[in-house]
This record gives C-alpha cells, sequence and structure tokens, in this order.
C-alpha cells in the first residue's frame, strides 16, 4: 500500500493549519480524546540509555521523551481505532475522524510527556544533528527502536526531528501543545495505511462475530454481565459509558464491557496490595472470592462477607472500612491509576447499607444525606477481548503474516509461540503458492490456534460426530461456552446441536482465517495495489490499481479464483469499486468453458458464487458480500446472501435484492426498485425515479437521491420486532432531492428533509397505536435540515391532509402528511429542528396569505395567523388560537378552548361547542357571538366551570351570550357597546344553570362614574357621562330576567348589581349664566334673535333653574 500524493498534501495541509494551535480548543470528531500519559512516566528512565555519550544528557533525555511520545500515541491510536466505538470508520472509508482522534490523543499525551522542554530541546537538537550525522544516524535508530513499529520507518524518525527543528527555528515560542500536533499528524498518515490495511477484514470478524452469536443463542440463556457494586457520587443516579476493557474473572483477559461513567465510583478492596485493581476479584460483585473460593451471588453480598459486627452495615465499626477504595476511573479506560483510588473518608462516606432490594441500596455521608448504591449488571462481550499480558514474539516471526486474536486466542504471532504445529502451519501457508492448499492449511490453522487457548476443551470421547471438534474450535474463539442438549435412546446418549449454525459459524472463521493471511502472502501484491487518495475531508481506498494488475495479467481460472476471493474480502468497499471486478469475472465466467468453470468451482462454493444459464445470459450471484451480474440484459437483477452485502446498480433500470444481511444498496443511474430484507439495511436510490423498500426485522436507511422516489416501510415488516423496547429499531427515510412519497408502518419513522429537497408527500399508518402492549406507541418524527427555522413553519390543510409548509409557498418546500387530520393513527408526533429542539406538528400556526383565505382548522390545537385579507377560519375542535391580522374577518370557534383575536377590522367572531372560550374583538365594529348552538350540558356542568370572555375592543361593537357564564369585558375608551345575553335555561331547577354574568371593567373607571339609563327596554350603563362616549347597552334588561347581567366587577375586584346603580342626571345649567350670555346681543337686533332665546329657555324646562329656584 502507498500514500498518494493527494494524501501527502492533504497531511502537510493538517500540519500547517494545526501549529500553534490549543489542542484543547480543537473540535475534534471523537468526542473526547484519550489520555495516554499515566501509563508513559514510569517508562521515561528506561529509555535514556544506549544514546551516544558524546551526545548531552538533556538532549539524550529530551529525545527519548519525544521518542517515547511517539511510541505512546502510535501504539494507543492503534489500539483505538481497531475498537468497536471506531468500527465502521472503516467501512465507510471516511478515516478522517481517525486521523483527528489520533492528533487529540497523540497531542496531549506528548504535551504532557515533554512538559516545558520540548521547544528549548528541540532547537539544541536540530542543531546538534546539523553538524553530528553519525550521532544523528544512532539517534534515527534510538528513536525507531523506541516507536517499534516497521510501518515508521526511519524516513519518519527523520522528518520528525526535521519538522521539530524547522518548527522551532522558524517560531521559538510556538507551544507544546502545537509540536504535539505536528508528530501526531505525522503519525497519523502513517498508521492510516496500516490502519486501513488491517482494518479491511473487519467485516470477516463481523460475519464470524454474528454466526457465532446465532449458535450461542439457540437456546435460551440470559447473556454474559458482571455485577460490581458502584457509589453514585454525583447523585444523579448510576451512569455507564459505552464501553471499555476490563478483567472480571482474573482469567488474565480483558474482555470489552460496559462500565462506569467517570462521576461515579466502583467500590473497590486491592487485596494484593499492589496499589491497583487488577480484576473483578478486587470489586465487591459477582466475581468476588469468598474465604471458600466460591463466587459471591452480587455485590451486596460480597460486601457482607466484611459486616464483622452484623449490622448489615459497613462502617467505622467494621475493621475494613478504612482500607475501601472507590475507584472513580476519571478516563473510564478500565486500568486503575493511583490518583484514581479514593477513600471513603475523602468523599465523605460514612457508612454503606448492606440491605437491598432488587440489587439497590444506599450509602449515608457525613452531612447524613442519603445516595444511591447499586449492584449493576453490566454487559460483556467475550468475542472482544485483550489479554492482559502479552507474549514476547522472536524477531523471525516478522516476515510471516500476523491477525488479530478473538475470544480466549491470542493474536496469532503470540498464539505461535505457544504451538510448534501453529508457526510450522503458519510458514507453510506464506510459503505456498497454491490457492487450494492454502484453503485447506486455513482449516487447520484455525483447530492448531484454537489449542492454544488454555480455555480449549478436547471433545468428550463418549461424544463424537464431526460437529463435535468444530464446537471447541468455536468456543476458544467466541470466549464462552455452547449451549447443547443430550438426548438419550436406544443407542445411547447423543447430542443435541444444531448443525446448521455450527457449520455457518465454523465456515465463517475459516473463511476469516484464510483471507487475512493469504492478502499478506500469496495475494499482497493485488492489496499493495490498494492506494488512498483523499478529497477536502476524507480519505478513501481506491481498487484501481488492484483492478489494473488483475487485467493485465493473462486470462485463467486461477486469476479469477484470485479475483473472487478479493471481491469477498473487500467487500465493505465503497459502491462503485467493485464494479470492475464484478465485470471482470461476469465476463470471464460467460466465456469460460464447462471445463474451466469446473475447475473453479470450488472457489466459487468457498465464495458463496452460483452460476445459472439462461438461454444466452448467464447469471452470476455473489452469495455473502457480492451481487448478480446478468450478461447482456436491459436491466440489471443484483441478489445480495446471507452476509453483510454491497449492492451496486448500473446504469440501466436495476433490482435488487439485499439479502439478509446488513447490508448496503446503491441503485446508481436509472429508475431502480431496491428490497431490504432483514438485517440493517442503507438503501441509496442514488439518480433517477426510484422505488425502495425494507421489510423483516432491522432498523433501516432509505435514501431517494434525486428524482421524484418512492421509499415504503413495509407493513409486512416483523411486528414483534418493531415493537421490541430493547432494540430501538427505527427506520431513517430521506426523499432526497425531487417530489417523493415515504411509507412508513408500526415502527418508529424518522423522515429526514432539506431545504430544496420539494414537495415530499408522508403516509406513515400506526395500526397498533392503541396497543396496551408494552413498546407500541413510539414517536414518529420529521428531522429539518440545517437552516430551517422554527419561525419559517406553519401548517396548511388540503381536505385531511397536513401540509407542513416551510419557508412559505414560494420556496416550493412542504411535505404532505396524508390522512393526518382524519386518525390519530396517522399522526406524525414529532417535529425536530438542527439544534435538536422539537415540537408537535399541530402547534404550529395555519398557514395564511396577504390574501382573502378560507382556512379550516382541525381537532388539533391550532394556532391560525392571518393577514391582510377578508379571512374566514373554522378553527376545529381543538384548543385553538386564531389571529384575525387586518381585513374584516370571520372567525368560527368549535369545540374545545378556543381564543379568537379578530384585530384591526370589523370583524365577526362565533363560538360553538363546547369549551370555555375567549373573543377580542379588537380594533373596529366587531361582533362577538356565543352560539346557540353551544353544547348546554357542557354549559351548566359545575364541575368544568365553562366561562366564556368576550372582549369587544375599540369600536362599537355587539358582544351575544346565551346559557353560559359570560364575562363581558370594556376599557376606557372602547365605546358604545351593546350586550345580548338571553340565557332561556335560567328558571331551570336543574343542578347547574343560573350562572352568573359579569361585566369587567377596566383600569381607571370607578364605581362613582357609572351610572344607569333606560332607552326603552334596554338598559344602558354610562361610564362617565354620556359626553364620554363609553356606555354599554344591555338589551332587553327591563323585559325579562333572562336578558340580565348580574354582576358589574370593577377593576380592583369590587361587585355591584347594575340594578343598584343610581340612574342617570342630565348635566344642570344656571338660567343667570345664560341670560348673562345672552345679554351680550345687540338689543336691536333682529325679533329672530329673541324668537332663539325664547326655544332655547324653552327646551331647557323642566331642568332649568332660576336664580336656584326650581321651575316645577
Amino acid at each position: 500500500m502507498s500514500l498518494t500524493n493527494d494524501l501527502q498534501k492533504e497531511l502537510d495541509a493538517k500540519l500547517a493549519t494545526v501549529q500553534g494551535q490549543d489542542v484543547g480548543k480543537r473540535d475534534f470528531s471523537v468526542s473526547e480524546a484519550i489520555e495516554l500519559l499515566d501509563s508513559f512516566k514510569g517508562n521515561l528512565a528506561s529509555n535514556l540509555v544506549d544514546f551516544p555519550t558524546s551526545i548531552p544528557n538533556h538532549l539524550s533525555a529530551g529525545a527519548a521523551a519525544l521518542g517515547t511520545a511517539i511510541s505512546n500515541t502510535y501504539n494507543h491510536a492503534k489500539a483505538n481505532v481497531s475498537s468497536s466505538d471506531l468500527y465502521g470508520l472503516h467501512s465507510q472509508k471516511v478515516v478522517s475522524a481517525i486521523d483527528n482522534s489520533i492528533i487529540a490523543s497523540g497531542a496531549r499525551a506528548f504535551n504532557s510527556t515533554v512538559s516545558g522542554m520540548a521547544v528549548g530541546v528541540a532547537v539544541e537538537l536540530y542543531s546538534y544533528s546539523q553538524s553530528n550525522s553519525n550521532d544523528l544516524e544512532l539517534l534515527n535508530k534510538k528513536i525507531i527502536g523506541v516507536v517499534g513499529s516497521a510501518a515508521l520507518g526511519a524516513g519518519l524518525a527523520k522528518t520528525f526531528i526535521a519538522l521539530l527543528g524547522g518548527a522551532a527555528t522558524a517560531a521559538v515560542s510556538i507551544p507544546v501543545a502545537g509540536l504535539a500536533t505536528l508528530a501526531a499528524a505525522i503519525i497519523a498518515g502513517a498508521i492510516a495505511t496500516e490502519v486501513i490495511e488491517s482494518d479491511w477484514f473487519n467485516d470477516l470478524y463481523d460475519s464470524a462475530y454474528d454466526n457465532m452469536q446465532d449458535l450461542f443463542g439457540w437456546r435460551p440463556a440470559p447473556p454474559p454481565h458482571r455485577d460490581p457494586l458502584i457509589l453514585d457520587l454525583d447523585g444523579n443516579g448510576v451512569s455507564l459509558t459505552e464501553s471499555t476493557y476490563f478483567d472480571h474473572n482474573a482469567n488474565g483477559i480483558a474482555n470489552r464491557t460496559q462500565w462506569v461513567s467517570s462521576t461515579d465510583g466502583l467500590l473497590a478492596l486491592d487485596r494484593d496490595g499492589n496499589g491497583t485493581i487488577d480484576s473483578g476479584r478486587e470489586l465487591f460483585g459477582d466475581n468476588t472470592l469468598d474465604a471458600n473460593g466460591d463466587v459471591a451471588s452480587d455485590g451486596y453480598a460480597a460486601l457482607k462477607a466484611f459486616d464483622s459486627n452484623g449490622d448489615d452495615v459497613i462502617n467505622q465499626k467494621d475493621q475494613v472500612f478504612d482500607q475501601l477504595k472507590v475507584w472513580v476511573d476519571a478516563n473510564s479506560d478500565g486500568v486503575s491509576q493511583e490518583n484514581e483510588l479514593k477513600t471513603l473518608k475523602s468523599l465523605g462516606v460514612e457508612s454503606i447499607d448492606l440491605t437491598h432490594d432488587n440489587l439497590h441500596s444506599q450509602y449515608h455521608d457525613t452531612s447524613g444525606k442519603s445516595h444511591q448504591t447499586q449492584s449493576v449488571n453490566l454487559d460483556v462481550n467475550n468475542f472482544d477481548r485483550r489479554f492482559v499480558e502479552s507474549l514476547a514474539v522472536p524477531e523471525s516471526f516478522s516476515s510471516l503474516p500476523d491477525m488479530r486474536g478473538t475470544g480466549t486466542v491470542r493474536d496469532l504471532h503470540e498464539a505461535m509461540t505457544l504451538s510448534g504445529q501453529l508457526s510450522g502451519q503458519i510458514e507453510q501457508f506464506a510459503s505456498s503458492s497454491s490457492r487450494d492448499e492454502q484453503v485447506a492449511l486455513s482449516e487447520k490453522i484455525l483447530f492448531s490456534w484454537a489449542k492454544t487457548s488454555q480455555y480449549y476443551d478436547e471433545h468428550i470421547p463418549v461424544f463424537s460426530g464431526p460437529e463435535i471438534d468444530k464446537v471447541y474450535a468455536i468456543e476458544a474463539f467466541y470466549g464462552d461456552k455452547v449451549p447443547w442438549a443430550v438426548s438419550f435412546g436406544t443407542n445411547g446418549a447423543a447430542l443435541a446441536l444444531p448443525t446448521g449454525m455450527i457449520n455457518n459459524a465454523y465456515d465463517s472463521l475459516v473463511k476469516m482465517i484464510y483471507f487475512e493471511l493469504a492478502s499478506q502472502t500469496r495475494l499482497k501484491g493485488y492489496y499493495d495495489a490498494v492506494t488512498i487518495f483523499s478529497n477536502e475531508s476524507s480519505v478513501y481506498l481506491s481498487l484501481e490499481g488492484a483492478l489494473d494488475k488483475f487485467t493485465s495479467q493473462p486470462l485463467s481460472s486461477a486469476l479469477i479464483a484470485d479475483a473472487m476471493d478479493f471481491v469477498s474480502a473487500m467487500s465493505s468497499t465503497s459502491n462503485g469499486e467493485l464494479t470492475g471486478f464484478y465485470t471482470l469475472i461476469s465476463d470471464a465466467l460467460y466465456g469460460f468453458t464447462d471445463a474451466d468453470i469446473g475447475e473453479l468451482q470450488s472457489a466459487m462454493d468457498f465464495n458463496g458464487i452460483a452460476l445459472s444459464n439462461a438461454g444466452e445470459i448467464k447469471k452470476v450471484t455473489f452469495k455473502d458480500g457480492a451481487v448478480t451480474f446478468t450478461e447482456g440484459s436491459t436491466s440489471t437483477e443484483i441478489t445480495g446472501g446471507s452476509g453483510a452485502d454491497v449492492l451496486s446498480g448500473t446504469s440501466l433500470d436495476d433490482v435488487i435484492h439485499t439479502g439478509s444481511g446488513n447490508d448496503v444498496g446503491h441503485g446508481g443511474v436509472g429508475d431502480d426498485t431496491l428490497h431490504g430484507q432483514d438485517g440493517n439495511d442503507q438503501l441509496f436510490g442514488d439518480q433517477g425515479n426510484d422505488t425502495l423498500t425494507v421489510s423483516g426485522r432491522g432498523s433501516n436507511s432509505l435514501d431517494g437521491g434525486e428524482g421524484d422516489d418512492t421509499l415504503t416501510v413495509s407493513n409486512n415488516t416483523d411486528y414483534r420486532y418493531q415493537r421490541d423496547v430493547l432494540s430501538h429499531a427505527r427506520n431513517t427515510l430521506a426523499g432526497g432531492k425531487g417530489n417523493d412519497r415515504l411509507v412508513g408502518h408500526a415502527g418508529a419513522e424518522t423522515y429526514l428533509f432539506n431545504r430544496g429537497d420539494g414537495q415530499d408527500t408522508i403516509r406513515d399508518y400506526d395500526h397498533r397505536i392503541n396497543s396496551s402492549s408494552e413498546g407500541w406507541n413510539k414517536t414518529d418524527r420529521i428531522v429539518l435540515g440545517e437552516g430551517i427555522r422554527l419561525e419559517e413553519l406553519s401548517l396548511r390543510r388540503d381536505g385531511n391532509h397536513m401540509v407542513l409548509v416551510i419557508g412559505g409557498l414560494e420556496s416550493g418546500d412542504s411535505i404532505t402528511i396524508e390522512n393526518a387530520y382524519t386518525d390519530k393513527r396517522y399522526r406524525i408526533e414529532e417535529i425536530e429542528l438542527a439544534d435538536g429542539s422539537r415540537v408537535a406538528p399541530y402547534s404550529l400556526p395555519l398557514f395564511a396569505t396577504a390574501g382573502d383565505d378560507v382556512v379550516q382548522g382541525s381537532g388539533y390545537a391550532e394556532k391560525v395567523e392571518l393577514q391582510a385579507g377578508d379571512d374566514v377560519v373554522h378553527a376545529g375542535s381543538g384548543n385553538d388560537e386564531v389571529h384575525g391580522g387586518l381585513g374584516d374577518d370571520t372567525l368560527h370557534g368549535q369545540d374545545g378552548n378556543d381564543q379568537l383575536f379578530g384585530d384591526q377590522g370589523n370583524d365577526t367572531l362565533t363560538v360553538s361547542g363546547r369549551g370555555s372560550n375567549s373573543l377580542d374583538g379588537g380594533e373596529g365594529d366587531d361582533t362577538l357571538t356565543v352560539s346557540n348552538n353551544t353544547d348546554y350540558r357542557y354549559q351548566r356542568d359545575v364541575l368544568s366551570h365553562a366561562r366564556n370572555t368576550l372582549a369587544g375592543g375599540k369600536g362599537n361593537d355587539r358582544l351575544e351570550g346565551h346559557a353560559g357564564a359570560e364575562t363581558y369585558l370594556f376599557n376606557r375608551g372602547d365605546g358604545q357597546d351593546t350586550i345580548r345575553d338571553y340565557d332561556h335555561r335560567i328558571n331551570s331547577s336543574s343542578e347547574g344553570w343560573n350562572k352568573t354574568d359579569r361585566i369587567v371593567l377596566g383600569e381607571g373607571i370607578r364605581l362613582e362614574e357609572l351610572s344607569l339609563r333606560r332607552d326603552g327596554n334596554h338598559m344602558v350603563l354610562v361610564i362617565g357621562g354620556l359626553e364620554s362616549g363609553d356606555s354599554i347597552t344591555i338589551e332587553n334588561a327591563y323585559t325579562d330576567k333572562r336578558y340580565r347581567i348580574e354582576e358589574v366587577v370593577l377593576s380592583e375586584g369590587s361587585k355591584v348589581s347594575p340594578f343598584d346603580l343610581p340612574d342617570y342626571v342630565e348635566p344642570v345649567i344656571e338660567t343667570d349664566l345664560l341670560v348673562q350670555a345672552m345679554s351680550a346681543f345687540d338689543a336691536q337686533e333682529s325679533v329672530a334673535n329673541n324668537a332663539v332665546i325664547d326655544s332655547v329657555a324653552s327646551s331647557l324646562s323642566p331642568n332649568v333653574v332660576v336664580s336656584g329656584q326650581s321651575s316645577l
């Protein structure tokens, strides 16, 4: 493998951008870079020897520190990218995240290791190296020896020193973190090739693991777990992290396991006094041994053995109290450091209760507060492990192939030190040029390798059969025992075993060994031709060089067999990369004779490839990791197998069936049809009008790409899986650009939409939404992309469909949710924005234009914000809020507690149905009505206290109430309002009738300003006198008590009956003042003036007071 110029340029650019930056402030793609330093400190002294004596001591120390920093960075990064938290990066061919992780962890390790001396050392070291070439060569060798990796090579050491010198001489003030990042970036470039090379076969390991899991799960059994006692230190309950490696049962193997978070602590006892917690034997759980050597049932039982006074409490009265530690694993690495082991006293722990309920109890601190303890069941993966102690490997093994082990078997080179038979078989494999011989050796290697495990069991003599030896080999690689049953008959005892599952697991292990070892030996030339190329953000694999190497050789059955092996091993490569290999193989098979194909039969069987004839067309089916290719057709049918397949379509209209694995399907160009089945499938329509469908069990991802696509989660999907609370099964559907149709069902679907995606339609029918069974009623959601803001969202009703409008109709973006207004089974429960905030769709405002809108509401609680125009709104039966905006609007409220706002204009507001409503006319001459169609059973409901509130606002408004309890609001300056409140049931003896209607007056209106004036049968409440212009007319108040308003309420809360208010009195004018005013006129003026005076005086009678005397 080689680095291309593009990748080298990218690494150079990365070096340029990271110099001098504070690593702690960088935003790395891996959430937390792993701390390395505590494990390094003890190694520095051992690296201060074997340097040329002519090199000054402080430079020797500095060089050793630099070399060790590189070593720690390299070794940790390599282990990190092989762990499960970064699995999947390889299959996506995106290693930039790996690079960032390496840079982050390497920089922090380097920074803490060499501290402030690094810059000065680098300057002197660089200057010294320029004049002491011999010493420099020795120094290079020393650094390479510390690093211990051929992948870095002598050139890396020289480059490292040169970069340090160049950086230091150019800018001595560069902080240590900058130098650290330089070192880590160099390592990232070198390690990327090695990491990808070793990670090519992750899918093979995953396939083996999946098949073994099927076997080990054939009989119901509890999953492996460990339950150490944990103290909740932060008060928010016991929290767990994803996983780390830890040796629970002291067998020398650290398995991947769930782990306690850095904010809580494991109760521990350093039983051997070595200052560390080495295994689960030194925790308190089901791996703690009692005095008889038996394991405890749980953490509380293990701790109870130290309760010396038998009071079910561990405290100062117990001898062990001061010896107990709480391991706060700050970096969650499963390795205890001195500063992570806390005494109970230092944490303020006064006592620990041993009585527990379902493995939960308490501890008490010195202030008397109680906190949670828990004996937690941690999930454990026996397949994924690390050995606590490594074995020394002879130098002679360095030229032989190596691969990582699993379960209870060591990595291959270490295992070879335990078995001469195994090392001999590996030597034979490496020297062989025969495919058939290497395949046969792979089975032998499997058994020899398995037998190096100290936990390997020879078969029990009483049982026999070809599957038994396979079972023991599988157990060694899985790290657990296969559950089996014994049946008894006339011929003696026999094992009951699932033969098919055994063979699947066994075959996948053989393939895993063959493919990885062949890639380092007979097929190494093809893998070396694979290159890495990069774009602005990511690093990818290119198989073009390998394909050229295949096609440049004479065609033969042996060559095609090697190509089949290569395709199977590289099956996780990104879409399109294997197309040339498919063409090579299918074209060769199309032209081969039956004899040629006969020679290929074993390779075809090994790789799960089937060949069928149909006239002149041959169909090649690549199972477990490849595709079906049909020669000479106008379309292509592609079929996956039971493995994790990557299926790539052509430029034709393809039909792709993914099979039952965790598959990836790409339609390519054309109008393609992709079917996903069992497994967690990823289907990509790419270009064209595509149809994507998934059924079976799994959490799937469907991406239509460009075009008008149809994406469907079939209703044939296994509902038992959809409701599985533990699986958290989710399907993700992204229509992409174009007008797409997305169909979901009873699972929890996520629908993705980005700006510019067009007009999508969702039909999500959850027929089990009313089920009381656990796991149903999952949440469906629409997730909106970057840049789409909440204020851009509104709703529009189209018949029974809800239309989510994004950015207004002119944007062209919308999502129609079919039948959302007919049945809750069609609803989408949440809309999620890019910032993570969520909102219910029906809480969004209904869409309106500047014209005359007609808006029909629904049963949801909706918000309608109208604009200009004379609009009509029927609010529906939810708790609605409607704003009329400008124009003469008509707003109708129905069932629900509605709020109607007329705003500006002469508006008509009406409510009917059940609910307590609020009507506000706003400015203008408005009409507000509580309809007599309102449900009277609701109006009389004493418990509901239903009330309607009507506020006319400014203008001469008409307010109409009925049998409910209405409140009429009036503020100074509101004008001349008219109330008609007809309570036809006021004489009813039924409970709940005869409610109180009231007028509530606003701030500043005083009791002494109120008076009554009669206008025919109407009562006029005059506020501040007629000259104020404010009054309320209560129609028919003097004819029938059913029209009465019972109370007038002032702003300070006092109440008065309208009938208790004083009558209105017209203003009094004194005649003396009038005479004086008239005397100003000339006496010679016409008689007409006198007539006017007489007329005015007459009109004032009988209220004119002459010289203070009444005229009556």
